[in-house]
């Protein structure tokens, strides 16, 4: 008769690293997340409705994205702008088109995105919607793809961000600090390769050379995107990320998104951003526990050599803060097999994040052949137990 066989180890990594303690700047809104896991580092009011201003601007790109990839357009295609009808304000941030340009899809995107300007994201809003492209209504799907994704607090009026005034009343995109990060990590999913325009600290454009607004590209070369964003209504946003992978433990994918909404000025957001960004570099890993082929043994006097072993079939690992207790715990099958192959599932392994529950788990396969003592044994065994 085999025995219950399985056994439980339970590690507590106690890590010597004390979180730093984070007080709520000045901002009416901000989160902070990792991009891969979703897992939220840090929030305050990360559910309040507020404008949004020309953060709107990712979405427009989405959305733009979403249909030249559908449609197999090239971004290198020449567009005839046409403004008409469209008054465009001095003030606004924009790259100065005038109907009658020409200008390609791929410029009037890296404009959008590095300039915010203006002018570009009214010239896509219309190609979307023009029987050319055949896109539908443009403002329809920026909501449409933003309850797709989860982004519950958000609603799109406009493709700039601006403040729209008729009749004398405003009207303004509004959205969250959270739903702006699952924004930004959705994108940084489906279309990893927005970060090679939003990393551009300067775009140039017959002849001209216009800065990112963004000023943490200047301050830390490790962030690469995404977007500011200003009118009066909204104060000043940013949503920005850098990628921490290569100094994370393990190599596994570690990438932060910090929003910022209604700063009072554009060194606030600045500095808000990179403090809160330090806070996740300083407290926040994604920590490998177990790697894949890791061995585990369970003594066993049934079989011949004394134990049973077997590995870990994958890495598994959590986006943890430096102070949180991670338990591993390891069982073998209860009923194990006479003869056991090199690669059959003998048990698993188990990881769990002691303050959130989060768990994970894996099979452990057998790194041998094993097989258990002969009958007879197993009888003497049996007997000597019996008088033990």
């Amino acid at each position: 008769m085999v025995k219950k066989v399985f056994y439980v180890i339970l590690v507590f990594l106690l890590l010597s690293h004390r979180v730093l303690a984070y007080e709520a700047g000045s901002y009416k809104a901000a989160v902070l997340i990792e991009a891969n896991s979703g897992r939220i580092l840090y929030e305050y009011n990360k559910d309040v409705q507020l404008p949004q201003a020309s953060i709107t601007k990712l979405m427009t790109y989405y959305v733009m994205k979403d249909l030249i990839n559908k449609n197999n357009i090239d971004l290198n295609r020449a567009v005839k702008i046409d403004l008409s009808g469209i008054k465009m304000d001095p003030s606004w941030s924009q790259l100065g088109i005038k109907t009658g340009d020409e200008i390609t899809l791929d410029n009037l995107i890296k404009s959008l995105l590095i300039v915010s300007a203006n002018d570009s994201a009214l010239v896509l809003e219309r190609l979307y919607n023009s029987p050319d492209f055949s896109g539908g209504s443009f403002i329809n799907a920026m909501n449409e793809r933003a309850r797709e994704i989860g982004m519950t607090k958000t609603r799109y009026v406009n493709s700039t961000g601006l403040t729209d005034r008729i009749n004398n009343k405003k009207y303004y995109n509004i959205t969250s600090a959270y739903d702006t990060a699952i924004l930004a990590s959705d994108l940084l999913k489906k279309y990893p390769e927005i970060i090679e325009i939003t990393k551009t600290k300067v775009f140039k454009y017959r002849g001209r050379d216009y800065e990112n607004w963004n000023r943490l590209l200047w301050n830390n070369p490790r962030v690469d995107g995404l977007k500011t964003g200003h009118t009066i209504e909204a104060g000043y946003c940013l949503v920005s990320t850098e990628d921490l992978t290569d100094l994370n433990g393990g190599g596994k994918p570690f990438r932060l998104v910090a929003v910022i909404l209604g700063a009072p000025s554009d060194s606030d957001r600045l500095n808000e951003s990179i403090r809160l960004l330090k806070y996740g570099e300083n407290n926040f890993q994604n920590k490998v526990v177990v790697k894949k082929g890791d061995k585990f043994r369970l003594d066993s006097e049934l079989y011949k050599g004394g134990y049973v072993e077997g590995e870990a079939s994958e890495d598994l690992y959590f986006v943890s803060a430096k102070d949180e207790s991670i338990g591993k715990y390891v069982k073998f099958n209860e009923r194990l097999p006479r003869k056991i192959r090199k690669g059959d599932v003998i048990g698993t392994v188990e990881i769990k994040n002691q303050r959130t529950g989060e768990v994970k788990a894996s099979n452990i396969y057998a790194s041998g052949d094993f097989k258990q003592v002969s009958i007879f044994m197993r009888i003497f065994m049996f007997i000597r137990h019996l008088f033990d």
